[in-house]
């Protein structure tokens, strides 16, 4: 499985022009891979059914499956992406509530694309009455330095803007080594 999912990202590489990539290709060998219960495999092959690349499938429902299966398999990864699927109407019914209730089970298992989102949703020092964020900057520092702390680079940045519009020293001085090490991050 990791030998076919290595193959489909070396075909996948994004040095190389997208119309110069053989999607068939890379969407066969994913799906070798995915089949053998490979969960990234299983998460890129969701992506390309979804995209507008030339692959075989374009059925969201087939997209929704392989998330599905990976979620079955205790993938935080899949949490998060499930909940961009309710959040962006992937799913028939999604919605916001539905799609944070997914967002939070990934962050819960450690997904630092997900503690990210959400730490900084609710990293607010009021309530925006229209939804776009809330008031509970103390939870959403704690999410963001999560993510951070597992090197993901969006964390970095979004945590190091938070603590540069603070007042204090101690905290202009973090915000500087986040940014810092952002940037080592990518």
């Amino acid at each position: 499985a990791e030998l076919r999912f290595q193959q489909a990202l070396a075909l996948d590489n994004p040095d190389i022009y997208y119309k110069d990539r053989d999607y068939p290709k890379i969407y066969q060998l994913y799906q070798q891979a995915a089949h053998r219960n490979h969960w990234k495999a299983m998460l890129n092959i969701a992506s390309l059914v979804l995209s507008d690349y030339a692959v075989p499938e374009h059925d969201p429902e087939v997209a929704v499956r392989w998330v599905e299966k990976a979620m079955q398999l205790g993938v935080p990864d899949a949490y998060d992406m499930m909940g961009t699927y309710h959040q962006n109407g992937t799913i028939r019914g999604g919605d916001a509530t539905s799609a944070y209730a997914f967002f939070q089970r990934a962050a819960e298992m450690g997904s630092p694309s997900a503690q990210t989102f959400l730490g900084y949703k609710i990293a607010g020092t009021y309530d925006d009455p229209n939804g776009e964020f809330w008031g509970n900057r103390t939870i959403g520092t704690q999410m963001l330095e999560c993510a951070f702390a597992q090197s993901y680079g969006l964390a970095a940045y979004r945590l190091g803007f938070l603590y540069a519009g603070e007042y204090s020293v101690a905290e202009k001085t973090r915000a500087r080594t986040v940014l810092q090490e952002g940037i080592k991050l990518g």
